[in-house]
């Protein structure tokens, strides 16, 4: 960042020197060249973090939940096609920036959808918890029934609310499933 500032700084006091300075109207080839080179080695940068940044995904929780084939090989496709242009030492910034893209599309992708498989692996928690209320309290109701009558309405508005919590958790389920 700070060196786009920087460069951006140079190139306005440039312009704006070779505007007052009438020798001197044209850009040196030579200077172009250095920033076109700053440029890919900034790409080159932002590349390699995201080549970098696949340990992270590889390793995530969503990434082992994601059952989606087809989401998978199109990051490892992109993360491969990265990986060539990194090690092609006269890629072009074009080609390093399209990669960079499209390994940062494909992350994206992958990051949305894990999102979801999550927050379905939660609602599967929060049922699996429910029922077990359910059979908790079921079980009190029916071994001992002196405490049941102590709890009152209390265990079925108990049961009830666990049943609905339940019931509009399996509809938010089978939408994504």
């Amino acid at each position: 960042m700070l060196k786009k500032k920087l460069l951006a700084l140079i190139f306005t006091i440039n312009f704006a020197f070779l505007a007052i300075a009438p020798g001197f109207q044209t850009i040196s080839p030579v200077s172009v060249s250095y920033a076109a080179e700053d440029e890919i080695a900034t790409q080159r940068e932002q590349l390699q973090i995201g080549v970098k940044d696949s340990e992270n995904i590889f390793a995530s929780k969503a990434y082992e939940l994601i059952n989606k084939e087809s989401l998978k090989a199109e990051y490892n496709g992109a993360l491969e096609y990265a990986k060539s242009v990194l090690n092609n030492k006269d890629a072009s910034y074009e080609e390093l920036r399209n990669a960079t893209i499209g390994l940062n599309n494909a992350k994206n992708n992958l990051k949305e959808y894990g999102k979801k498989i999550l927050a379905v692996q939660e609602l599967k928690d929060t049922i699996d918890e429910h029922k077990l209320t359910i059979k908790a309290i079921k079980y009190i109701m029916s071994e001992y029934p002196a405490i049941a009558r102590t709890m009152g309405e209390r265990a079925n508005d108990l049961i009830r609310r666990s049943n609905e919590v339940i019931a509009r958790a399996e509809s938010i389920i089978s939408q994504f499933e």
